[in-house]
């Protein structure tokens, strides 16, 4: 679940980490990023960073309390994945580059920050909390290292900096991916295999939503939804929201800014000639759609959320402009989400997503 950064106090944001100030003091040589891969669910998981001379002191007496820290004194940490990771048993980070940071809220609690945009902070940033769990170390570590490891089925994400670690833990969870289309133009499905955990089936009892997946336009700045399944005591629906125009159109307003006070920049324009196009395309979409789904209970109970897609006839028309019909991409004609003993059946046409056009 993404927040909003102007919950963290604006004072908070405003503290120059300290760490960092200390590293800068240290030595004038430029360090070469490092990091960290492994391979998981199917995917690899990374994290990029520079390494920082940090001195044996914890991380609490290096830090006042309220500090952000990026991990650097140069560029943030970065995550980037091809898994979907689940973090505090619900909080989902979908496939993905990110920027990280730590949060000193108090002593003895910390929280990892998983930006969703952009390189660099900015006022309503979207981001992910993620729980941290801070131990002393023996044996201090003089040089920030972070590293990743898997432990069963979970993946832990440590960070060791002086006399202290920090942890997040995360379940990675398999992609698997669909063609389609929507509203005529090339799309692709993303769904996300949940574990087997009674969990999954008492949130859709609670009535919370699950996002299981996304879709997105194959084109720059294209259209992304989170697919989400809820169910309202009845049945389940599918709930799918974008914010895609809106960010377009603010990012096309910042855009033409920057060419106004450029002057000729090829590079610019190239760019507000993508987002006027993407955006034309965003206009005649619906910005949250909602899908009823047929419910079939007692069925073999299968071990986790699973969604398979039903893929149009073989025999079906072929897209008109098709450079290659026999490879050519054409809409699924709907999905089956499973979980426990139930399969829920989905229609989902060309035109699920079209704007209604009232008169």
């Amino acid at each position: 679940m993404s927040h909003l950064l102007k919950r963290v106090p604006i004072s908070v944001l405003a503290l120059l980490p300290t760490l960092s100030g200390q590293a800068g003091a240290a030595g004038s040589k430029i360090p070469t990023p490092t990091g960290a891969e492994i391979q998981c669910a199917g995917g690899n998981v990374a994290v990029r960073y520079f390494p920082l001379q940090l001195g044996r002191r914890t991380l609490e007496s290096s830090q006042e309390r309220g500090t952000v820290w990026s991990m650097s004194d140069r560029e943030a940490a970065v995550l980037e994945t091809s898994v979907a990771l689940v973090a505090d048993g619900h909080k989902l980070i979908p496939p993905g580059r990110y920027r990280m940071s730590t949060w000193f809220e108090k002593r003895g609690v910390w929280h990892l920050l998983v930006f969703s945009k952009g390189k660099n902070y900015r006022s309503g940033t979207p981001y992910t909390d993620v729980a941290l769990r801070l131990d002393g170390l023996d044996r201090p570590v003089e040089t920030l290292k972070i590293d990743l490891k898997m432990q069963g089925s979970t993946l832990d994400l440590s960070l060791w900096a002086g006399g202290s670690r920090l942890r997040a833990t995360f379940v990675p969870l398999a992609v698997q991916r669909q063609k389609t289309l929507v509203v005529g133009h090339p799309a692709t499905y993303e769904f996300y295999g949940w574990p087997a955990a009674p969990e999954i089936q008492a949130r859709i009892r609670a009535f919370e939503p699950i996002q299981f997946g996304r879709l997105r336009h194959d084109m720059p700045f294209g259209v992304v939804y989170e697919v989400s399944c809820r169910s309202d005591g009845k049945g389940v629906f599918i709930d799918a929201k974008t914010r895609t125009l809106r960010d377009n159109r603010d990012l096309l307003a910042e855009t033409t800014r920057q060419l106004s006070k450029a002057g000729e920049n090829a590079k610019l324009a190239r760019r507000i000639d993508l987002l006027r196009k993407a955006i034309t395309v965003q206009e005649a979409l619906q910005t949250n759609v909602m899908i009823a789904g047929d419910t079939v209970t007692k069925q073999p109970r299968i071990p986790n959320l699973r969604v398979q897609a039903i893929e149009v006839p073989p025999k079906a028309e072929t897209p008109i402009g098709a450079k290659n019909p026999g490879k050519a991409v054409v809409p699924i004609r709907g999905f089956v989400l499973g979980y426990g003993l139930r399969r829920v059946h989905f229609s989902v046409s060309d035109d699920s997503f079209k704007r209604l056009r009232w008169r």
